[in-house]
């Protein structure tokens, strides 16, 4: 349980039909600075103007308030405090005086001289090791922030310049740390905006966090370290640097090697360190909330700073006054990420109301700690982990009177006598059921919010979090108390140093073992944005945001209402009225979206160079965009890893039916085929040998041959041997070529010539794939590129002719193609309209 359900009231509006509702003027005032920043972002508008018209309502409020108008006087101040929120939103995502980099870097990367100072300390980010990544990718980077002094754009003298960019250099930046201005040679560019449907905006983030522009340096040598910005160390980032290097050497003393990523990320909020397999566990096994610092860590932290008060006898003015200090002084270790921030005001409210005798209801002091979470960073408002910890903690207070209930019954005379069995077992017994209802009130509340970011549910994580609750805080309450003697006294922090590591290594073990059950997680589209706002709407005013208690009631009803309706949609298949076919942004690589009318979906490919997890994740993210929660069949058109490493990533997160391979594509010397048919082979999968002249049943009016290689083909190589899909619907041809060449290629030219109105071009665009022989026989309407390269599309003009439009993943992002039923085809790209290729979107 949430430290902050034990230390404040009470909701009364629950707990009896008579009792008055509580008063709670800090709701309306969140709310309303919410709005502000929403408004601030959906209709831009000068921070001179915004701040005339805050200015405008402070004035009407204080008007009205000296001629005893109290209810006008309210409205002006709510109207004040959302126009202050839009002026901190403007203000705050607008840095000062951006326009030399704006101007020096376009579109394009620009090669910049930069100097500035480090305002993070450098993360080192482990490269992924698996055997799907060639070696010479196998390579850490380090990631940081730097505030711009002066940048230098190609060949030139330095310039004065504001901002903020995030440096990124391809292996360990050792020798810089944060306050050291620096001077740095590398390549500067915007972050791009998303290439495919459902894909994590970058960009926006980007912007959200106040940094202009990336820049990346190819190696750290390209980093020069000028000295401190600060002279004497005074700067707090500096030292908070220092503590938290600090504390990761003396975990490292006690804590293995493979669980010191946890641990560091338990206590000090960083997951960079972890392995992507680890993080997979605890996402699977629905304990991904561990990894963030929330009110659990605070509330445990305070709890042993309490205890420490007692046997020191502080007094409540003094405990009051170390319990503060030392809960802001963990939100400064921990980079005052928002769920502590959140956590610390609330702590810092009930401390001083305990010490001065006051109480006051939850809700109105998570509204103060919103408040303040807006004005210190707006962006906290679209941010996933400030929704999620508050969301969890007004689920937490919603069923806080319901937990007392349970926990503290009240006497009756006329209850009858237990026996000595029952009043042994009875407060486990007492507890099961709290930390029962306790973890689906907050299951309720984040799911659904939590189903559109991770397109994944793990009903296994409410079993564990019933179970493990007492287990996790035990965990915590030992790694503080590992700290803490660690910092204060050495000499005896091996004990619980050594209680520390050995009760982490059990908890992964507990992770790493449920998150090999394959019933424990499933894969889910997620609902709409539309669904999202109706649904958590309602909850908040069933929650206590209207306090009218009839309001509540039907809020309520509504709740169980739509949540039910849109259980019952997602159960219902995808309804389709057009063919759809998308070949999405995956650099190199190949993954190619075929959706039909009756609801079958293929995959043809899943695969990008170097980069599986990445091609996972944006199948994974596109499926949920389109609501598709399974694949009926994966089509490998051959046995180039950049055409099928995303597959055993994404094997056990989406249902898949089958998988068609060409028998070419087992080839026993390649390590990458064998860990992918290992990986097939693990998760139960159905393949299928498939060969030239098969149908595949996917639906009325939707014909899917296979045209190349025959059973007897083995040509000299995996390109070759590409299989070769014809999808063909009311009249229209879409062909899959995957990496079909030389040898394959004139095998497939030689079959009748017909008229392709949509081509994959082959080999991602090469030059020797696509011949004048193939653009004959094809006589092909638009050709599609699934490629990184930029230019590549404009190499091959002279191949198609000038009537041949030309689309290129690398530009346009991902490629959609539609087929309704009378056979109109539209072809629009995800990023729209594109001024430097001159195209709009086609219809034909």
């Amino acid at each position: 349980m949430d430290h902050e359900r034990a230390t404040i009231r009470d909701d009364p509006a629950a707990s009896g039909r008579d009792a008055p509702l509580p008063r709670a003027p800090a709701v309306p005032c969140a709310v309303a600075a919410a709005v502000g920043v929403v408004f601030a972002g959906a209709l831009p508008l000068p921070g001179w103007l915004l701040m005339t018209a805050t200015i405008a309502f402070v004035a009407g409020a204080a008007a009205a308030q000296t001629t005893g108008r109290v209810r006008l006087a309210t409205a002006f101040t709510i109207l004040a405090l959302s126009g202050l929120a839009a002026v901190r939103t403007v203000t705050g995502t607008i840095l000062p005086d951006p326009v030399h980099i704006f101007e020096i870097a376009p579109q394009e990367p620009v090669p910049v001289r930069l100097r500035g100072v480090v305002a993070t300390a450098p993360v080192i980010r482990n490269s992924q090791q698996d055997a799907f990544t060639p070696p010479w990718m196998r390579s850490d980077r380090t990631v940081c922030e730097v505030v711009c002094t002066h940048v230098c754009p190609q060949a030139g003298t330095l310039l004065p310049v504001r901002g903020r960019i995030r440096l990124q250099t391809t292996g360990h930046l050792l020798h810089v740390d944060v306050g050291e201005r620096v001077e740095l040679f590398g390549t500067l560019r915007f972050a791009e905006p998303p290439r495919n449907p459902g894909e994590f905006d970058f960009q926006a983030w980007l912007k959200g966090e106040g940094i202009s522009a990336v820049v990346h340096c190819e190696t750290p040598d390209a980093i020069r370290s000028l000295g401190l910005f600060e002279r004497g160390g005074v700067d707090p980032h500096f030292w908070r640097s220092h503590i938290r290097q600090r504390l990761r050497t003396i975990m490292g003393r006690s804590v293995r090697p493979g669980s010191l990523p946890v641990a560091v990320s338990l206590f000090l909020g960083d997951r960079t360190g972890m392995p992507t397999p680890m993080r997979d566990d605890f996402a699977a096994s629905g304990m991904m909330h561990l990894l963030a610092i929330s009110g659990l860590h605070v509330g445990i932290f305070a709890g042993l700073v309490l205890i420490v008060c007692r046997v020191l006898r502080t007094g409540p003015a003094g405990t009051a006054l170390l319990v503060i200090v030392c809960v802001w002084s963990f939100a400064f270790i921990t980079e005052f990420r928002p769920p502590v921030v959140r956590a610390s005001v609330l702590t810092t409210i009930v401390v001083f109301g305990w010490s001065a005798g006051l109480q006051g209801w939850g809700m109105n002091s998570l509204a103060v700690s919103a408040i303040v979470l807006l004005f210190w960073n707006p962006n906290n408002l679209f941010e996933p982990g400030p929704q999620l910890s508050f969301l969890a903690v007004i689920a937490i207070l919603t069923a806080g009177p319901l937990l007392t209930r349970i926990t503290r019954p009240r006497p009756s005379p006329l209850a009858p006598e237990r026996g000595p069995l029952w009043r042994l077992l009875e407060p486990a017994v007492r507890w099961m059921l709290a930390s029962a209802l306790l973890t689906c009130a907050i299951w309720f509340y984040t799911v659904p919010r939590a189903s559109t970011l991770f397109h994944l549910i793990a009903p296994i994580g409410i079993l564990l979090n019933i179970l493990l609750v007492p287990a996790i805080a035990v965990v915590l309450a030992l790694g503080f108390a590992f700290l803490g003697c660690g910092v204060l006294l050495p000499e005896i922090a091996w004990l619980p140093g050594w209680l520390f590591g050995t009760s982490l290594d059990l908890l992964l073990w507990i992770v790493h073992e449920a998150a090999g059950i394959d019933a424990g997680q499933m894969f889910i589209p997620g609902p709409s944005n539309s669904w999202l706002l109706v649904f958590y709407t309602l909850l908040l005013i069933a929650s206590g945001l209207v306090p009218v208690r009839l309001v509540r009631r039907w809020a309520w009803r509504g709740v169980a209402v739509w949540f039910l309706s849109g259980l019952l949609l997602a159960l219902q298949p995808p309804a389709r009225e057009s063919f759809r076919c998308t070949f999405l942004s995956v650099g190199h690589g190949g993954a190619v979206l075929i959706e039909c009318p009756n609801g079958k979906t293929l995959l043809y490919d899943a695969g990008m160079f170097g980069y599986g997890r990445v091609a996972a994740r944006t199948i994974q993210d596109a499926l949920a965009a389109r609501g598709i929660y399974r694949l009926d069949g994966v089509i490998l058109s051959h046995a180039d890893v950049d055409h099928f490493n995303g597959l055993p990533h994404l094997l056990p997160r989406v249902p898949i039916g089958s998988v068609m391979v060409h028998p070419t594509f087992f080839d026993p010397d390649q390590p990458a085929v064998n860990e992918a048919s290992e990986a097939l082979v693990r998760h139960g999968s159905v393949i299928r040998t498939v060969f030239a002249g098969d149908r595949l049943q996917v639906g009325e009016g939707v014909q899917a041959r296979l045209l190349h290689p025959s059973a007897e083909i083995r040509d000299g190589s995996d390109n070759e041997n590409s299989l070769v899909l014809e999808l063909s619907v009311a009249g229209r041809i879409i062909l899959l070529t995957g990496d079909i060449e030389r040898v394959g290629l004139d095998r497939l030219t030689r079959l009748p010539a017909r008229r392709i109105d949509v081509l994959m071009s082959p080999h991602h665009g090469s030059i020797g794939a696509n011949t004048a022989p193939l653009a004959r026989w094809a006589d092909a309407r638009s050709v599609v590129l699934s490629t990184r390269d930029l230019t590549q599309h404009d190499k091959l003009r002279d191949v198609y002719g000038p009537d041949v439009t030309l689309y290129s993943t690398a530009v346009d992002g991902a490629v959609t193609v539609t087929v309704n039923g009378e056979g109109k085809l539209q072809i629009s790209t995800f990023r729209g309209n594109d001024s430097r290729l001159g195209r709009r979107r086609v219809s034909r």
